[in-house]
């Protein structure tokens, strides 16, 4: 692949491209989970598996959190206020303050690794002593993440929109093609060490397009780092924290349920969470460049026009997808999952938890959005407060849902919250910014969740004739779509969505009317 097909995209055409890649991305990393649950079902070796690439995750994000909150936006100020150069040497500083955390992180739990794992999980040593092997091939993955994600979201704000997806589609052909190749030999190690060698290529193809493209020094230069970013960056990592220990609180805990548990967790998340990974967090990025932009300039009117809209898009598009999940979980679960060494057992405990973390999709869209704005507004401080109220009381609810319902008691508090935090989100906005419109989302939003929920039961009523689950699933989400469609069409219940609605029409037509032009 050469280095010149990497261009600079427009934000219209960077939504579109990314997102057409991220797609590509998930769909072949969710066939990496498919073959996973084929070849090792649920058991102990993948609970430790996906328990500790879930926490290395975390900790990753946690320290990559600075990137769009502080960095990112400062290097954007230093670049248009002051010189490009200014703007390189800052980010290039950071590349380096990175990558020594991560070494001495990496240090300190090799030295102890039994003891340091046997404190973030609730293993046994036993447990943790017999599938070693697996916890030292994570580690080196904290590393990869946080510096291949540093690059990416660099290169974003240099408007190439498609590195992210372009780097997750390098780590998802590897993770599938290393588990098929070496399962036999390596066990699920396979996929370690696919990842790994994968995050090795993508650094080095970002610093060699930062280098031949945008001409960058990574000459290491002290920059003198202000009182206002340092603040930013104690608000934003502190904020991050409680975010951490609320993501972490429930994975947590499920380690000292049954065997396969945080399997058919990581099953159940995966599948629920997919449409927010491929659709609003892209969408989110891309507009949060935007934000900043508009808040550069000043331009309020339209920033009330982009983040409204954005907002009845993307809830246009998931809470169908919400309600669709809920109905068939079960029968998506087994579709995906139900051949090899995933049992009948496997799926009842992960479609549980997907027919319930999929109800959180229309609040991640809003929160994604909110958050970028925080970020654009350098709100951090406000964020922080924001953050910790609320991850006080999901932790709080968390620990009632655990003791009332036990294992999939922290869906019920994550939906909670998270519907809480969206309604009261407008006060917030009452002070921060009064020029948004942000009763226009919360109205949108009780709208598309009432049709949806009419829908749904027409929808629950008709797949009950029919019993093959592939045919139930693929009739009913035919019928619910070409329905929901229909129904913009005729109310315009979203403008966006009409919009490119009809110009595929319009083009349909075209094509129609033009063969049977040539044919005649």
């Amino acid at each position: 692949m050469g280095i010149k097909l990497f261009k600079i995209e427009s934000y219209q055409k960077g939504i579109a491209v990314s997102t057409f890649l991220n797609i590509i991305a998930k769909v072949i990393l969710f066939l990496n989970s498919i073959i996973i649950a084929y070849y090792f079902g649920t058991q102990l070796k993948t609970d430790i598996y996906f328990y500790f690439i879930t926490t290395v995750g975390l900790f990753a994000g946690l320290i990559s959190g600075l990137n769009i909150t502080v960095i990112i936006p400062e290097s954007m100020r230093l670049k248009e206020q002051v010189s490009v150069k200014s703007s390189m040497q800052f980010i290039t500083f950071f590349l380096y303050i990175y990558a020594l955390i991560c070494l001495v992180v990496t240090f300190i739990v090799v030295l102890k690794p039994i003891f340091i794992f046997g404190l973030i999980s609730k293993f046994t040593n036993t447990a943790l002593q017999q599938h070693l092997a697996i916890i030292l091939m994570v580690l080196p993955l904290f590393t990869l993440i946080i510096i291949t994600t540093y690059l990416t979201d660099v290169l974003a704000s240099y408007k190439y929109f498609s590195m992210p997806m372009i780097a997750s589609i390098i780590n998802s052909v590897f993770a599938v093609s290393f588990i098929i190749i070496f399962h036999n030999v390596l066990d699920i190690k396979s996929v370690l060490l696919g990842l790994i060698t994968a995050y090795l290529i993508n650094i080095i193809i970002l610093l060699t397009l930062m280098k031949k493209q945008l001409h960058w020094s990574f000459r290491y230069k002290r920059v003198k780092i202000s009182q206002k970013i340092q603040g930013g960056l104690i608000y934003s990592q502190a904020g991050s924290l409680a975010a951490f220990f609320c993501n972490m609180a429930p994975v947590y805990v499920l380690s000292s349920f049954w065997t396969g548990v945080v399997t058919s967790l990581s099953y159940g998340q995966r599948i629920a969470y997919l449409p927010n990974e491929v659709i609003s967090n892209q969408f989110g990025s891309v507009t949060g460049i935007r934000f900043n932009e508009l808040i550069a300039q000043k331009d309020y009117k339209r920033l009330n026009m982009v983040f409204v809209t954005s907002c009845k898009f993307l809830l246009y598009i998931v809470v169908p997808i919400s309600a669709l999940a809920y109905i068939f979980s079960t029968d998506v679960i087994s579709i995906l999952f139900q051949r090899g060494k995933f049992n009948a057992a496997s799926v009842k405990d992960a479609a549980l938890f997907l027919k319930y973390l999929v109800l959180l999709l229309p609040f991640f869209a809003i929160s994604n959005l909110i958050s970028r704005l925080y970020i654009a507004a350098q709100y951090l401080k406000y964020s922080f407060w924001i953050q910790i109220i609320s991850s006080i009381i999901l932790i709080v609810l968390i620990w009632i849902g655990f003791r009332a319902f036990g294992a999939i008691g922290f869906t019920y508090a994550l939906i909670i919250q998270y519907a809480l935090s969206t309604f009261l989100t407008y006060f917030v906005f009452k002070k921060l910014f009064n020029y948004i419109r942000y009763s226009k989302v919360l109205s949108y939003l009780i709208l598309i969740v009432g049709i949806n929920i009419l829908m749904g039961l027409l929808i629950f009523w008709i797949q009950t004739y029919i019993k093959n689950p592939l045919l139930k699933v693929s009739i009913s989400t035919t019928i619910y779509v070409s329905l929901y469609l229909i129904l913009n069409l005729i109310f315009n219940i979203n403008e966006q969505v009409n919009y490119y609605l009809k110009i595929v029409l319009q083009k349909i037509n075209k094509n129609h009317y033009l063969k049977m032009k040539t044919n005649s």
